[in-house]
């Protein structure tokens, strides 16, 4: 046999051999990298399982930023010895992202998570899901542009760039209504595949009840419409308000709370005691003549039993944010700790309003919103 012969031959035996090689490779690199498929997060999950962190989210944003606002507006104060707490100053925490959840939630937490259970939602014509996705959009941009005026909207979550444009507290909340105008349409439908079994299995706030979101729509286009409080003219329309309100929320039935099971640490009450968060928290004098009658002629709050902390004299006494520690209280007079004890309270102990472990935290209330609408009254000269 002539050595080209020999040669033909063995290549038409020798690529039979190396393809049927290469597939074994192949299909050996592809059991080996099956070892990194998830079967608890696969790559492509059905709309409505993305819901569950972002409620959460929806809830716990404003405990985690809570803490230093509520030391920033004097709400409360943390008691130190030799110096002054920075938030309490209305300063801030360099080299930290204190302050920050509200940022980290949007454009992350929320962010590309939320972007594709309303692509899904809109392609399935899971419109009553779509709305709630985009009362979370409207609120993202509302909540953010509240806390740090001018924020990024237009760029947002360009995963083509690394440095973005901001854009005004004014466009921020254009769009933010623009989303909750969407939402209260698509929240009235009751076509495509609207189930309220489908968005019951993953909505822990409403359990898939369509009509309490929309009331919640209308609710927090209430609020957003109030932000306009200060503009004259037409900018600050009180009537449409009013309108809202009476459109939301019908009862206390209707408030937006999410249950804690506290179960483990990441679902207990932020503001629980089991987490520590807010332990060294104190009320302040600013907050307790808030309640009490001192800054408003008299009148005394109803609520300051259940949203302050007696002192062990069985008095309502607050900090002095301008004194360090607790100044020249008395021991008997030092507000007891947001937990209603001086000190931490034992594993399991009872606790007060929205401190407790398992606290149903509210997002929106009935009381909130009559709130609202009593401004817009009163703004409108219904006194």
């Amino acid at each position: 046999m002539k050595l080209t012969s020999i040669t033909h031959t063995a290549m038409k035996i020798t690529r039979p051999v190396m393809l049927a090689g290469g597939l074994l490779v192949a299909a050996s690199c592809q059991s080996f990298l099956d070892v990194n498929k998830n079967p608890n997060g696969p790559d492509e999950v059905t709309a409505s399982l993305y819901l569950p962190p972002l409620l959460h989210w929806l809830v716990a944003d404003e405990q985690w930023d809570g803490r230093y606002i509520g030391d920033y507006v004097q709400n409360w104060y943390r008691p130190t010895v030799g110096a002054f707490n920075r938030w309490d100053q209305m300063g801030l925490d360099p080299g930290t992202d204190n302050g920050g959840q509200t940022w980290r939630d949007v454009y992350w937490s929320f962010g590309q998570n939320l972007i594709d259970m309303n692509t899904k939602a809109e392609a399935q014509e899971r419109w009553d899901l779509l709305g709630v996705g985009m009362i979370l959009k409207g609120w993202g941009w509302m909540q953010l542009a509240g806390l740090h005026g001018e924020i990024i909207v237009k760029e947002a979550v360009d995963q083509t760039r690394f440095a973005f444009d901001y854009d005004s507290e004014e466009y921020a909340l254009q769009e933010a209504r623009k989303l909750l105008d969407s939402a209260i349409v698509l929240l009235k439908r009751t076509d495509g595949a609207v189930s309220a079994q489908y968005l019951g299995r993953t909505d822990h706030i409403y359990n898939g009840d369509r009509t309490k979101w929309l009331k919640f729509a209308y609710g927090t286009r209430a609020i957003l419409r109030n932000r306009y409080s200060n503009k004259g003219g037409s900018a600050y329309d009180a009537a449409g308000i009013i309108a809202d309100v009476d459109a939301s929320f019908a009862s206390n039935a209707d408030d937006a709370l999410l249950q804690f099971p506290g179960t483990q640490n990441d679902d207990r009450n932020f503001f629980g005691p089991q987490r520590g968060n807010i332990t060294g928290f104190r009320q302040t004098k600013f907050a307790v003549e808030l309640m009490d009658g001192t800054q408003f002629g008299g009148a005394v709050d109803p609520r300051m039993s259940r949203m302050l902390a007696p002192s062990p004299d069985g008095k309502y006494h607050g900090l002095d944010i301008n004194a360090q520690n607790y100044g020249a209280l008395s021991t008997d007079q030092r507000p007891m700790n947001l937990f209603g004890y001086v000190a931490s309270p034992a594993l399991g102990a009872p606790s007060r309003y929205i401190f407790a472990d398992k606290s149903k935290f509210p997002v929106m209330t009935y009381s909130q919103l009559q709130f609202t609408k009593a401004e817009a009254a009163f703004r409108a000269g219904d006194k």
